[in-house]
């Protein structure tokens, strides 16, 4: 926790003080309250419990010539009427900071993503099976010119990674990278380069320092409703302790605004990757399921390498009347090493589905559909966790609203070697907003 009052303490430092007024602040203060027929998802012996939610969250964002900001965070304090388990604090933050220094030169980065992960994957989600994560970031990037359509880009970056629990995931991280960016035209650009990154961990005995080497070249394309990324390269990783591994990587994204009203986004990535890289991606936000909850992500928090091969897609739809979000994804995780107790080659795959109906201007309906499958490849564990849900939103005014939900939870094991539970969950929640 110290680590990461720090991170945030240095967010705050590293605005410009002529840009502090000028930030836009938004937030809601909020009430919940949840019953559920079994708080520790339990297979054989179920405890129903009742939870009082109170909950702030906050947007903070600058858009100026300075400063670009962008910043969202929450906390939840959660307050089990029955005493089944201790009260609990959630939180989460997703803030990214760029000063300019010197125009077109010289610009300092932070960012910082704060969430809650499980400790072990496999188990179930109750309140013993969280843990605070945190992933700091901070540096320069140097501009220059190289030509009149050729410029050169430097980055330097320190990364700090916490984990509240899994201590072997605690690390510094400090890489250097260079890239050669040419303007093709106004909307294409061609890139190459080179980084370095040198990964040391707090717990020797628990983890593998390691060197990262890569080369890359890339392509972006940026239209007024299409926006397209690629890189692709080789990278070589070096451990302290003899092990070496090499490989080609590619990702790409796509952002593309069909129309007004429809949008997707499909992503893809082919390379080596740890927890500490995906959860400085802002894996630990708000809830997609409920907006204005602190999520538990999915992430395997461990400090060990893997070979992911991952696809995400998702679409947006928004009219008068429906508002629709959908998304899917597959991954493939193949680890080079397995220090932690918890670490295992798997395959997942899942699906997100929001329907909202406006039955009036101010009055919503909907339904939720969640899934997620694992395989756990060397224990040949299978397990399917799936969440329906029913909601009502009311907008009271401009500044109040109210919601209530109803959902069943349900996780299978194929294997009958993971948990297995049902849980029928109440939510009635009370908002105020800016």
């Amino acid at each position: 926790m110290r680590r990461t009052l720090l991170s945030l303490a240095l967010v705050a430092a590293c605005m410009p003080p002529a840009a502090k007024a000028a930030w836009r602040l938004d937030y809601d203060l909020g009430m919940g309250y949840q019953y559920s027929d079994n708080i520790n998802l339990s297979q054989t012996d179920p405890i129903s419990e009742n939870v009082l939610i109170p909950s702030v969250n906050f947007s903070l964002s600058e858009t100026g010539s300075v400063l670009r900001a962008d910043i969202a965070g929450g906390l939840e304090y959660y307050n089990y009427l029955g005493g089944e388990f201790a009260n609990e604090l959630r939180t989460n933050l997703d803030a990214d900071v760029d000063w300019t220094i010197m125009p077109e030169r010289l610009n300092w980065v932070v960012s910082d993503h704060l969430g809650m992960e499980p400790v072990n994957l496999r188990a179930a989600d109750t309140p013993g099976n969280m843990q605070r994560t945190n992933v700091f970031t901070t540096g320069p990037t140097l501009r220059f010119n190289l030509a009149p359509t050729l410029r050169g880009r430097t980055d330097l970056r320190y990364v700090d990674s916490y984990a509240e629990n899994s201590r072997d995931f605690d690390s510094s991280r400090i890489s250097a990278a260079f890239r050669a960016e040419w303007e093709r035209s106004t909307t294409q650009q061609f890139s190459a380069g080179v980084e370095v990154q040198d990964v040391d961990f707090d717990y020797d005995n628990l983890a593998e320092d390691y060197k990262r080497r890569s080369a890359f070249v890339g392509y972006t394309h940026r239209l007024t409703d299409l926006n397209l990324n690629i890189i692709a390269g080789y990278a070589w990783l070096d451990f302290t302790r003899g092990h070496e591994a090499s490989a080609p990587f590619v990702r790409t994204s796509l952002y593309w605004t069909i129309t007004p009203n429809n949008r997707i986004r499909v992503a893809g990535a082919w390379e080596y990757s740890d927890a500490a890289t995906f959860l400085a991606e802002g894996a630990g936000g708000i809830d997609e399921e409920e907006p204005g909850r602190a999520a538990i992500g999915g992430a395997m928090v461990s400090p060990d390498v893997y070979r992911e091969r991952r696809l995400e897609a998702s679409y947006v739809h928004e009219s008068a009347r429906l508002v629709a979000t959908a998304s899917a994804f597959n991954g493939r995780f193949r680890y080079e090493s397995t220090l932690s107790v918890y670490t295992e080659d798997r395959d997942e795959r899942g699906g997100f589905l929001d329907v909202g109906y406006r039955a009036r201007p101010l009055l919503t309906f909907g339904a939720l559909l969640n899934a997620t499958r694992r395989h756990y490849v060397d224990s040949d564990e299978r397990d399917t966790t799936k969440m329906y849900g029913l909601y009502v939103s009311h907008d009271l005014s401009r500044h109040w609203n109210w919601r209530a939900d109803v959902r069943r939870l349900e996780r299978e094991s194929a294997t009958g070697t993971t948990p297995t539970y049902n849980e029928n969950q109440v939510f009635l929640r009370l908002t105020y907003r800016r």
